[in-house]
């Protein structure tokens, strides 16, 4: 395993804002410079940049390994906003450009699986570029192939996960079948999906998908709600306006979902910051969301 050395950013400054963090993925970034991991973490701990509003969690080279920030509070580094799923639900992972670059990836490889297997996840599934986040060309060696690919990568860090000791992972969630009607609610840590059934819904939890819970029981009979997806997020709609303009711009139609009727209200709320879509049929969420910076885009679909 690589040798962590522990030197925390000072609390109170702006590149240690301590909101609490939960996290889901990794986010894998270049340092863009020539800098060493040591001196990445002095001028994080020591001279003065720990003034700036940029911060990670852990800085790595061929030599060294820094962890600037606990996993449990969130960093700024995916720059997705205050409110991002990047910035606040991911660890971030500086990979130096200096020395041998090779061995540095090998080992970011490495501490990626080690975190993977703390917080639970895959590298297909929880392991994410800071080019995911933003219009940013980062990590922007392993984007270019050197000292290899991103799919490389990622195959690495699953070779590690394998050969490592197993460590404490997180008992699998098994959901309970709920009644007809139920729709499931799952959440990857970055993208909500709705679904009434059963099985897909238990088949995202093994992937590592979070459950919510029972989010409301949809009637038997209404107009349909329909499903999209974006490549990244998803969006339900019963308007077939906003269905037909969004596959026009290469959104992709996944069917029908369940169907809306009745007087009760869902509210669709947007993260502008995130890019996420959330159904929610609790106006507490509701109203929990938009003071967080969420907009609420409608009622239209009911239950």
């Amino acid at each position: 395993m690589v040798e962590i050395t522990k030197s925390y950013i000072p609390a109170g400054t702006p590149a240690r804002p301590g909101y609490p963090m939960d996290p889901t993925g990794v986010t894998i970034h270049n340092t863009g410079s020539s800098a060493s991991a040591k001196n990445h973490m002095l001028y994080m701990t020591q001279n003065g940049g720990f003034n700036s509003t940029t911060s990670y969690h852990f800085v790595i080279d061929d030599i060294n390994c820094f962890q600037l920030l606990p996993i449990t509070e969130n960093a700024w580094h995916a720059g997705d906003g205050a409110l991002g799923a990047g910035n606040r639900k991911t660890i971030a992972i500086e990979v130096c450009e200096c020395g041998d670059i090779k061995k540095a990836h090998d080992r970011a490889a490495e501490l990626t699986a080690y975190l993977l297997k703390q917080i639970g996840g895959s590298a297909q599934h929880n392991v994410f570029q800071h080019a995911q986040w933003m219009a940013k060309d980062c990590p922007r060696l392993l984007r270019s192939g050197r000292p290899y690919s991103w799919s490389t990568f990622l195959d690495k860090v699953t070779q590690f996960m394998k050969a490592d000791a197993p460590a404490p992972k997180k008992e699998p969630v098994k959901i309970p079948e709920a009644a007809a009607g139920s729709v499931y609610r799952m959440y990857s840590g970055a993208d909500h999906l709705y679904t009434q059934s059963h099985k897909e819904a238990q088949y995202l939890a093994d992937l590592g998908w979070k459950y919510e819970g029972i989010g409301w029981v949809a009637p038997a009979d209404g107009a349909p709600v329909w499903r999209l997806y974006s490549g990244k997020t998803h969006l339900f709609t019963a308007d077939p306006v906003e269905k037909k303009r969004l596959l026009s711009i290469g959104w992709k139609d996944e069917g029908q979902a369940f169907v809306s009727g009745g007087s009760r209200p869902i509210y669709r709320m947007y993260n502008p910051y995130s890019g996420e879509h959330l159904l929610t049929a609790s106006l507490k969420e509701h109203d929990a969301a938009t003071k967080a910076g969420w907009y609420c885009e409608g009622q239209e679909i009911k239950y």
